[in-house]
């Protein structure tokens, strides 16, 4: 889960921590742990939660997940990153 740079790690933790919570009371998943920050990218620090499901609804929880996601990052007042690109131009 990308979040800027911008955002403290401790406000990115207790959203992850939020988002299990959220995740844990749904039907098809089994179980869902926070893993922590994954890398350090361009524009973001990336985090991971690891979510246990039956294979057979490995679709459906998939989507259940990212809905969650946005919705408790919105929540958070987090946005997700995306890349941008500057471009400079001389005069």
């Amino acid at each position: 889960i990308p979040i800027p740079y911008d955002i403290p790690v401790d406000q990115a933790e207790v959203a992850m921590h939020d988002i299990i919570k959220h995740l844990i009371h749904r039907d098809k998943i089994t179980d869902a742990k926070y893993q922590g920050i994954t890398a350090i990218a361009d524009s973001s620090l990336n985090y991971q939660i690891f979510v246990t499901c039956n294979p057979m609804d490995q679709l459906q929880v998939r989507r259940d997940c990212l809905r969650t996601i946005i919705t408790v990052l919105k929540e958070h007042k987090i946005h997700i990153p995306y890349t941008q690109l500057d471009i400079h131009t001389k005069k």
